[in-house]
């Protein structure tokens, strides 16, 4: 007929029970997509979103006032970042990302409780900047070091 030669391996009895066993792995697979989608989504929302409004949060006026803000908030990332790398080689990157995101929780959390207290004083207003940005510290620390790892 022309065309080229193709050799077709014999069937052996493996065959069918790989088969088997990689249409289960997939059939599981939407299960495991699902909550990766999900806790991925969560993540990005609160990540991003107090990321862009911070300057919203912590209201300040435009120019210096918000750059200074936002550096403070910014620079509680690094001891994240250096805290990150001195655990790496000792725990593992699952450990680290639950524990970040568990802090991260507690941080909200009480971010929430401060934000319901009438007639906030500066020092509210300053404790409530202090957990936020050391909720900054959690998110690298935790899962933001963990997805490119």
């Amino acid at each position: 007929d022309g065309g080229p030669d193709v050799a077709v391996a014999p069937q052996r009895a493996g065959d069918a029970e790989d088969c088997w066993k990689h249409l289960a792995a997939i059939r599981a697979m939407p299960r495991s997509i699902a909550g990766t989608a999900v806790s991925w989504f969560l993540y990005d929302v609160c990540t991003y979103g107090v990321g862009l409004f911070s300057s919203v949060i912590f209201p300040a006026a435009p120019g210096v006032e918000t750059a200074r803000l936002l550096l403070f908030i910014t620079c509680f990332a690094v001891p994240g970042i250096l805290g990150a790398i001195a655990l790496a080689p000792h725990v593992s990157m699952r450990y680290m990302q639950m524990t970040g995101a568990f802090l991260m929780m507690t941080c909200f959390v009480l971010l929430a409780s401060l934000s319901g207290v009438r007639g906030v004083s500066e020092s509210h207003r300053l404790l409530a900047l202090l957990v936020f940005a050391t909720l900054r510290c959690f998110d690298v620390m935790g899962p933001g070091v963990t997805t490119f790892a």
